[in-house]
């Protein structure tokens, strides 16, 4: 008998969905407060307060209300020309904040970065090629057993 027990290691599948709920729990949550404010968010005019070219795209700097935003920051937010054109010549612009959460907010013509879902994605890819080199390898790779060595001198002729 090899001394290795048969059947499921539960430790490794506890391990295996704490990594991957910490992996994608993050992710779901964001993207779970981003379908909020975009569906049932409050409607804002924040003031603008810089608007730079980014590209063919431009970054609009903006204030909300202080109704909404005690703190006053200063948040930024990447969207298309036209909707820049539009925010530089009124100073205004248009924002879904999510209640209570003023670090939540979506932005009409709003360009979304794909970086959080890249980063998932590779880092489930990650997880997932570990479980099979797990699985497919098993218990093959181990240390050998150390002995004790024995001394032979060597033959000289």
């Amino acid at each position: 008998m090899s001394g290795r027990r048969d059947g499921v290691r539960w430790g490794r599948v506890v391990l295996v969905f704490v990594v991957l709920a910490v992996i994608n729990v993050p992710y779901a949550l964001h993207e779970w407060q981003l379908h909020r404010v975009a569906t049932s968010g409050d409607e804002v005019a924040a003031t603008v307060v810089d608007v730079r070219a980014a590209g063919d795209d431009a970054d609009i700097a903006f204030r909300l209300p202080a109704s909404v935003d005690g703190d006053q920051k200063v948040r930024t937010v990447r969207v298309h020309r036209d909707v820049a054109v539009e925010a530089a010549r009124t100073r205004t612009l248009e924002v879904r904040v999510l209640h209570g959460h003023p670090g939540v907010f979506h932005v009409d013509g709003e360009i979304r970065s794909w970086v959080g879902l890249i980063f998932t994605l590779v880092a489930d890819t990650l997880v997932a090629v570990m479980l099979l080199l797990s699985w497919r390898l098993g218990g093959r790779l181990r240390r050998p057993t150390l002995g004790v060595a024995r001394y032979r001198p060597s033959m000289r002729i």
